[in-house]
């Protein structure tokens, strides 16, 4: 989203400064931005941290999934699933490195209007597949949210817990969107595949952290998977809190902004209890929350996790292999 500040900065001229013109140029643009990005700090550092990492000249927070290690001793596999901030911001190299990956589809979780205004960017030669799974939550609307900041009314606190009710309602008013997530990824034609939202934080940070635990990662692993937003996206915080404060004409304190724009571990610990006190477990979530039935979860794991057991149409359990997986690749809608 932070090309929305693209047609503000052009606009700072001598004649600029004034600062009502700086708060209609200004204010929108960085309101949205925290707002919609829904998205220790950084989590723990470990020689996989920088490896996962996709440095790109647009998207700050692309980055590898593969690497974590489940329960059971497998893996999940590198280069075929990747979670990222918007994708509008790609420019032709970065196009280019993502046709490198081989890269097929792109889940966007945005809402209509964010995906209106800033389409996810497709290469000239080989385009990839953009599926549709917006999730919007009106509190944390820009237009909810804007009289507030621009008054400095928004207090610490209750942003806070706005991102905590935000992490709860994923998980419970949006399953038919990661429903839809998990079953298109147990289809190998769908991959390598990308989600992601408009900073890469809360929206697809659920996406993550459900995909994750449904291949068998621990509970703890992906809350410092979840974490590490705050390490690669710590230079557009900065930026976006100064913008704010100066589009509401410091009325607004970058310390009260905060918890919109980072990754805090409650957030998506809020999410993973609204699982265990609405369905018992995270099993029961998968199957009774979602409607995943027991042969997508086992064509996921065939499909993103090396040496993965897979169980063929006719139910026999069998080794991971390419003749295997080819047998069991059909969709279950729950």
């Amino acid at each position: 989203m932070l090309d929305s500040f693209q047609p503000a900065q052009q606009t700072l001229n001598h004649r600029s400064f004034s600062p009502l013109r700086l708060r209609r140029t200004l204010v929108p643009a960085c309101v949205a931005v925290m707002t919609l990005a829904g998205c220790s700090l950084q989590g723990s550092y470990t020689p996989d941290t920088e490896v996962r990492h996709v440095v790109l000249a647009g998207p700050d927070n692309f980055r590898d999934l593969g690497g974590y290690r489940t329960a059971d001793g497998r893996t999940v596999k590198w280069g075929m699933l990747y979670r990222a901030d918007d994708l509008d911001k790609l420019t032709r190299s970065d196009m280019a490195s993502l046709d490198q990956r081989g890269i097929g589809t792109a889940f966007d979780f945005r809402a209509m209007a964010e995906r209106s205004d800033r389409p996810d960017s497709r290469g000239p030669e080989r385009c990839f597949r953009v599926e549709d799974l917006e999730i919007s939550y009106e509190p944390l609307h820009p237009a909810t949210l804007r009289p507030k900041i621009l008054t400095g009314e928004l207090a610490e606190a209750e942003a806070h817990e706005l991102l905590l009710g935000a992490n709860r309602a994923y998980v419970t008013l949006f399953r038919d969107r990661y429903a839809r997530l998990i079953n298109e990824l147990s289809v190998a034609d769908s991959l390598p595949a990308v989600f992601h939202c408009s900073m890469g934080k809360d929206r697809t940070g659920v996406a993550a952290a459900l995909v994750l635990r449904a291949l068998g990662v621990s509970k703890e692993t992906v809350i410092e998977d979840y974490l590490l937003t705050n390490r690669y996206t710590e230079g557009r915080r900065g930026w976006v809190e100064g913008l704010v404060v100066l589009g509401s004409l410091w009325r607004q304190a970058p310390e009260d902004l905060r918890p919109l724009l980072e990754a805090r571990r409650e957030y998506i610990e809020a999410a993973f209890d609204t699982i265990d006190q609405e369905y018992g477990s995270f099993d029961a979530y998968l199957h009774e929350g979602l409607g995943l039935a027991d042969t997508t979860l086992a064509r996921l794991r065939s499909n993103l996790l090396d040496g993965a057991l897979i169980v063929s149409a006719s139910g026999v359990v069998g080794s991971h292999g390419v003749e295997a997986a080819a047998g069991v690749q059909g969709r279950d809608h729950p």
